[in-house]
């Protein structure tokens, strides 16, 4: 797996990337914890879903594309690009 944080001021995303074949598996978590939306965004499409109060979430088989994160809330984040 690979490993990713992005920070803007006081807030954070960690992301952790297990890739394989076409496919992406991506586990995170928030900071500072949180139960918020959190959307993954790659050319041509996007998905969401919702961390959990420790502010963690996880998304199953996203295209191996350029993807970034965005984290809603009080304490919003987006991160760069990533490639898998």
């Amino acid at each position: 797996p690979r490993q990713l944080r992005y920070s803007c001021g006081r807030s954070a995303v960690e992301l952790d990337l297990d890739v394989g074949g076409d496919k992406l598996r991506v586990v995170g978590r928030v900071l500072p914890a949180a139960s918020v939306e959190v959307v993954a965004h790659w050319p041509g499409g996007r998905r969401s879903t919702a961390s959990d109060a420790a502010g963690g979430f996880r998304f199953d088989e996203l295209p191996r594309r350029p993807l970034c994160f965005e984290v809603t809330g009080p304490a919003p984040v987006k991160t760069g690009w990533v490639v898998a």
